[in-house]
């Protein structure tokens, strides 16, 4: 857990697309999610229910 910290703003339109895609039944909560911050990870899950998640995609022009 100690790489994982919350959404920034720029990051909560691509996790809201993610969540809607994997989860459609899920209301999405910016504050109930966060972000691995370990270099090269692209993980992000609730913070409740870690299997509640996924990767967003490779940032453009990778």
């Amino acid at each position: 857990m100690k790489w994982f910290t919350s959404l920034t703003g720029d990051e909560i339109p691509a996790v809201r697309k993610l969540v809607a895609e994997i989860f459609p039944d899920e209301f999405f909560t910016p504050g109930a999610y966060q972000r691995c911050r370990q270099e090269g990870c692209r993980r992000v899950q609730r913070k409740d229910r870690w299997a509640r998640g996924g990767t967003l995609p490779e940032p453009e022009g990778k």
